[in-house]
Parts: C-alpha cells; sequence; structure tokens
C-alpha cells in the first residue's frame, strides 16, 4: 500500500442564510464556501485547487445540499448531494 501527502489550505466562507430547496423539503441554511488548495507535498507539482458549496440547516443540524465544482485537481469529478428525507423526533 501507498501512502500519498499532500499539504493543503482550506478558506472556509460563510455567504450568508438563503431558503434551499432539497427532496426532503425546504429550509434555511447557511451558504458556506470552502475552497482547498494544494500547496505541496506527494505528487503536488503545481497549485491547484477546489471548490464546494454547500448548506448547513440549523434546524436539522447537519449539511442538506453539498456541491463540489469540477476544478483543478479534481476537473473530472463533479459531486452533487442533498437531503432526502427529514423526521424530528
Amino acid at each position: 500500500m501507498s501512502r500519498k501527502y499532500v499539504d493543503t489550505l482550506a478558506e472556509l466562507s460563510v455567504l450568508g442564510f438563503e431558503d434551499v430547496n432539497v427532496m426532503a423539503g425546504k429550509f434555511r441554511a447557511i451558504k458556506i464556501r470552502n475552497e482547498t488548495t494544494a500547496i505541496g507535498g506527494c505528487h503536488c507539482r503545481n497549485k491547484s485547487s477546489r471548490k464546494f458549496h454547500f448548506g448547513y440547516s440549523p434546524d436539522v443540524k447537519a449539511t442538506i445540499k453539498f456541491e463540489r465544482e469540477p476544478s483543478g485537481f479534481m476537473t473530472y469529478n463533479y459531486m452533487k448531494y442533498e437531503l432526502v428525507s427529514f423526521e424530528l423526533k
């Protein structure tokens, strides 16, 4: 097994509150942007970055929507997920 290490810098920004529609319903969520930049380490020849946007709902106490943009060292890999069900107990 080979272990690969990459030093990264993560910058998180709170963009504000917004109403987010997901399969589980409509929720008030905090929109957060995360930009992660590879700054060195194994197999890192140049700086590259990837961006994530996600919505965190204080009511649900979880991330209800997540989206990763295809950029930097993950140009082929777009990913998106969202909350599909929620029940308050």
